[in-house]
């Protein structure tokens, strides 16, 4: 996701949709309410700056295998380490706000905080 002074511009590259989106067309389009749920199946997003996770993210890829072997072929380029760590992905992944990095929001906050950029 990119803000920009247009707003905030999603680019999914996993989607049919085009792109860049704005989020609020974006949202609207990919993402149902959550009324229609249980409350454990709300959507939540780890909201992280992108020098932060540029910075912190590390992982050796673990999280890719299944009784010792990979799941899928690993990519070409070797596994992303910092300094500080050469695994942290459950850091970014978790959705406990009292974990990792940046901040845990939910849809509506999400979206508000993001549509209005």
């Amino acid at each position: 996701m990119y803000a920009g002074s247009g707003g905030c511009l999603v680019y999914d590259l996993d989607t049919v949709l085009p792109f860049p989106f704005t989020l609020k067309k974006y949202a609207a389009q990919t993402f149902r309410c959550d009324l229609i749920l249980l409350p454990q199946y709300h959507r939540q997003f780890r909201v992280i700056d992108a020098k932060i996770y540029l910075e912190k993210f590390a992982s050796d890829r673990s999280h890719m295998l299944a009784e010792g072997q990979f799941i899928a072929k690993p990519p070409d380029y070797a596994c992303i380490r910092t300094t500080e760590s050469c695994n942290n992905i459950e850091e970014f992944i978790s959705i406990d706000a009292a974990v990792g990095y940046g901040e845990v929001l939910n849809l509506p906050q999400f979206t508000k905080r993001f549509s209005n950029r």
